[in-house]
């Protein structure tokens, strides 16, 4: 990939632009950006073009951060870039989609290519969702399964506070730190332990299997029943090796309270439920469950 810039400096002359173009040998991408082979665009020359169309300070952002840092699986869509504020650049869908920002310089990082540092990732993302409900879910589910810190999170928000959802964000981190690790775990909380005046289950207990840990995302055993509700298993949390069968159990994420203990060897009326199989308010079977104990 190159630009008409680069071009200019190297000695060619417009009609060395035009003629390369014109013969086939050449391709326009994006305005003033030409692809100097022919064929389809790898992900990366994508990438590349991007960022010399949106100038020298130009940034990968929003999903396309998101999906580099692997927080989200790649996709097909356009290349999120950040300019900054003053830059002429303009989105050129389909392929590339362009935000401004006035703090690009704090929020930028150098990588290879450059991209938005993992927290601000994040929030970009939370504040370019339609509804704050979507930006809950998102903050919940991205800050817990990547290697994201909630002080690092935490401070993000308090430097650079989002323009819109900011309740909806601290909210957001404030589940995390209970414990909740995915919209799923919100819905039922919100949706089965508190519309059936549930008590607040234990959320993340590990138990031994096989010399790994594993989570059960809710369990009751420290409110007299001895019932496990499995919601989204291993889709969200990891498989942990131990190293021993005698090494303690590993110790879970630091916002998790100290509370939490293991339950490897105990009996449990275990229920599993998940997006396509969601408890109906009058037969949740987890409110059956517990009310009957």
């Amino acid at each position: 990939m190159i630009s008409r810039k680069q071009v200019l400096a190297h000695g060619h002359s417009p009609d060395d632009i035009r003629a390369n173009v014109a013969a086939g040998r050449w391709r326009q991408v994006l305005p003033r950006i030409y692809s100097t082979f022919t064929g389809e665009l790898s992900r990366l020359a994508k990438l590349h073009a991007a960022l010399l169309y949106g100038g020298g300070e130009a940034t990968l952002s929003h999903y396309t951060a998101a999906e580099e840092w692997q927080m989200m699986p790649i996709a097909q869509r356009p290349i999120d870039i950040t300019v900054p504020y003053t830059s002429s650049a303009v989105s050129q869908v389909p392929l590339v989609v362009v935000h401004r920002s006035r703090a690009l310089r704090y929020t930028r990082l150098g990588t290879v290519p450059p991209r938005t540092k993992r927290p601000d990732t994040i929030i970009d993302l939370a504040v370019s969702q339609e509804t704050s409900e979507g930006a809950v879910y998102l903050v919940v589910d991205l800050v817990s399964q990547s290697a994201v810190s909630l002080p690092a999170m935490t401070e993000c928000v308090r430097v650079r506070p989002p323009f819109r959802y900011r309740s909806a964000i601290k909210h957001a981190l404030a589940l995390v730190q209970t414990g909740l690790m995915s919209a799923l775990e919100i819905e039922y909380q919100q949706r089965v332990e508190r519309a059936h005046g549930l008590p607040a289950g234990d959320k993340q207990t590990p138990f031994r299997v096989d010399g790994k840990t594993l989570w059960e995302d809710v369990t009751y055993d420290g409110c007299g029943a001895e019932v496990t509700v499995r919601l989204d298993g291993r889709a969200t949390h990891s498989v942990l090796e131990s190293p021993s069968e005698t090494e303690d159990v590993t110790t879970p994420p630091s916002w998790l309270d100290d509370h939490v203990s293991s339950t490897a060897g105990r009996k449990c009326t275990p229920i599993r439920a998940g997006w396509r199989k969601r408890c109906a308010p009058s037969s949740c079977a987890a409110a059956q469950c517990c009310q009957a104990r």
